[in-house]
């Protein structure tokens, strides 16, 4: 699974070389289409729990809204970047997944 983190930057530079031209609602749907689902693919069975493997992957989602934002000033808040696009941190998203799976299991 982590040679499959090392991937995702690559395709990011492919939706850039392809789409930097575009507006923010077709870059935003070429990330969600091609990389978010690489991102979360297989997280309820390995749930990244070392901070370098954590980070790598919200790495990834940061350089994806900054280039959806075609901001790449340092000055510039990724943060925010993520709030006006309505982005979770990954994070965030497996530990909702988690939740989500245990109460499916529950109801079952």
């Amino acid at each position: 699974m982590f040679k499959h983190i090392h991937e995702l930057p690559h395709l990011l530079g492919l939706i850039k070389c392809n789409l930097g031209k575009c507006s923010k609602n077709i870059k935003e749907r070429a990330y969600c289409a091609l990389v978010k689902p690489k991102l979360e693919y297989g997280t309820n069975v390995w749930n990244p729990h070392t901070a370098t493997e954590i980070t790598k992957l919200e790495m990834v989602q940061r350089r994806a809204a900054r280039f959806i934002h075609n901001d790449y000033s340092c000055q510039s808040s990724v943060t925010e970047m993520l709030q006006k696009l309505n982005w979770d941190t990954l994070q965030l998203c497996r530990k909702l997944l988690a939740v989500t799976l245990l109460q499916s299991d529950q109801i079952q």
